[in-house]
């Protein structure tokens, strides 16, 4: 009855096997409702928990979930948070998307910040394969209030920690999704946080150097004239560039993908090669004078490419300064 006063009305979805859902005819009277039940119901937040676990597989339906489970995280000031943990692990295909959704919408509200930014950290090394993909799909950009600096800071624990079990592929996928996604609608600050954390990882020798040399080249096409824009004006953004270039084609695996980004950039943001395009000449450079042999692989492969290849001119000039400058073997 009070749902109904407050314009709640049921709606069937689809076959009557389907659990009904309810739909409220004014907006924003949600979020009141779950801030009433919270403040006089307190009793009713685990099963309410339990209840938006299996809330269905609909992406929709899922967000609505979430979102709820959030409201009731700012309504009690975070408290309601402690719930979560069963929401996430109940045996439910979307239960963990729900508590993604639920962690990313508190996390961007004063009053849950704290207590969700505390639990995404929790989670972030625990060994539970529904608790880390909550924690990944938390960071993915549009879903609510973690800045970049948080979000790496997540997917670094979740890289760092990796638990050896067949679904722990499918979470770190999911973090290099959510580097190419932070970068791809960050703006320049977010850029740069995603640029320059992912360049010290390039010194790893584990997952997150994997990661690194795997997301870097969908990054690198992604923009092409922002990247002629950063390059070299911005010193740190062209070290970046260098060194995540020149760590993806020495890793076997991102090598093709590299090689790829590498020509469209020689090419510029129009597809064609211009002459007053400083942006490839001055990432080359760069890569000369690191000398790693993933870049040596490249060179040569253009050179023995066809003339219509883009970056033909470029290379060649940049293999004869390679090879003048590789030391002459001592005959004794």
């Amino acid at each position: 009855e009070t749902l109904r006063l407050l314009g709640a009305h049921r709606v069937q979805k689809g076959r009557q096997a389907e659990t009904d859902t309810v739909a409220f005819c004014r907006p924003g009277v949600a979020d009141t409702v779950w801030a009433v039940l919270c403040r006089e119901h307190g009793d009713l937040i685990p099963l309410l928990h339990t209840w938006l676990a299996s809330t269905g597989t609909e992406a929709d339906r899922v967000e609505r979930a979430g979102r709820a489970a959030a409201s009731m995280a700012v309504a009690t000031g975070g408290r309601s948070l402690d719930c979560l943990r069963d929401l996430a692990l109940a045996p439910s295909p979307s239960a963990s998307e729900v508590a993604a959704w639920c962690l990313g919408v508190a996390a961007g509200d004063p009053a849950s910040v704290r207590s969700a930014s505390d639990l995404l950290e929790e989670w972030s090394t625990e060994t539970e394969g529904a608790l880390r993909n909550a924690v990944a799909h938390a960071c993915v950009p549009h879903r609510g209030g973690l800045p970049a600096g948080l979000a790496l800071d997540l997917t670094q624990r979740l890289m760092e920690t990796p638990t050896g079990e067949p679904e722990d592929i499918a979470v770190l996928t999911d973090v290099r999704a959510v580097l190419v996604e932070h970068f791809a609608v960050g703006d320049l600050g977010a850029r740069a946080a995603v640029l320059t954390r992912m360049r010290d990882w390039t010194e790893s020798d584990g997952v997150p150097g994997l990661l690194t040399a795997l997301a870097f080249p969908d990054m690198a096409s992604t923009d092409l004239a922002w990247w002629s824009e950063r390059i070299p004006g911005d010193a740190v953004m062209t070290d970046c560039a260098v060194a995540l270039t020149g760590h993806a084609l020495d890793e076997s695996s991102a090598y093709g993908a590299m090689r790829d980004a590498l020509l469209a950039w020689c090419c510029g943001p129009d597809g064609t090669e211009q002459p007053d395009n400083r942006a490839p000449e001055a990432l080359i450079a760069g890569l000369v004078a690191a000398r790693q042999p993933g870049f040596l692989r490249w060179l040569l492969s253009v050179e023995r490419g066809p003339d219509t290849l883009p970056g033909k001119s470029l290379a060649a000039e940049a293999l004869t300064e390679w090879r003048g400058n590789t030391p002459v073997p001592n005959a004794d």
